[in-house]
């Protein structure tokens, strides 16, 4: 189904502490695992990109889908990855669907995006830390129509993530060139945001409220 610019999207954005964070193997893993009954019912292709380095150096990983095949190559400390990762620096990371080349070749939004993003990239957390941040966004209806698979998935996250913040927002997808694609660089940052020991959400420019599966279940 295709989506456009107009419909209302629910943003759910978590802040975790887990260690190692979500884009080793053995966090990834659950978490992906758990997202495919959705990614099945939406019977949309799905991509996975990333942005990594190596010293100073980008790192390609080719064309990634959804699947563990694809995990192994991008996952640091997987089977495929263990021995060369401990040299990555993991950015961000984003889950297309339906994959990102189909919604520009049909200029639609997609039916699920996540993204994912290291807010150290250039240091280390501090021990008990902030260490990684986590955005789902899907158009409302959508979320309604799927929430007895997407419910279970927001929580494996918050279990995987030992999430300190699960909060949520609706917005259109994107509004005065404002999209909800960039929600972590734009709205879940603030000044110094990195010094705190415990993120402050109250701090970001858009108002979120703590997400609360009962009050987010469609009537039945």
């Amino acid at each position: 189904m295709p989506y456009s610019a107009g419909d209302q999207y629910l943003s759910i954005a978590l802040v975790g502490v887990s260690a190692p964070p979500l884009w080793f193997y053995e966090r990834w893993t659950p978490i992906a695992r758990a997202f495919d009954p959705l990614i099945a019912e939406l019977g949309l292709k799905t991509g996975v990109r990333t942005t990594q380095a190596e010293k100073d150096a980008q790192l390609r990983f080719g064309r990634l889908a959804w699947g563990d095949q694809s995990d192994r190559k991008w996952t640091h400390g997987s089977p495929q990855t263990k021995d060369k990762s401990p040299a990555w620096t993991f950015m961000e990371g984003e889950v297309w669907c339906p994959h990102w080349s189909e919604c520009a070749r049909s200029r639609i939004d997609p039916s699920l995006f996540l993204s994912f993003a290291n807010p150290f990239i250039f240091s280390e957390p501090r021990p008990g830390q902030f260490n990684q941040l986590f955005h789902l966004a899907m158009p409302s209806a959508l979320f309604d129509k799927h929430f007895e698979s997407v419910s279970p998935a927001i929580a494996t996250i918050r279990q995987q993530l030992e999430a300190t913040d699960c909060v949520v927002r609706t917005a259109p997808w994107n509004l005065n060139y404002d999209s909800i694609q960039s929600t972590l660089n734009n709205h879940m940052k603030y000044r110094d945001y990195t010094s705190d020991l415990r993120f402050d959400v109250t701090r970001t420019d858009v108002p979120w409220r703590p997400y609360e599966p009962g009050r987010l279940a469609p009537p039945s």
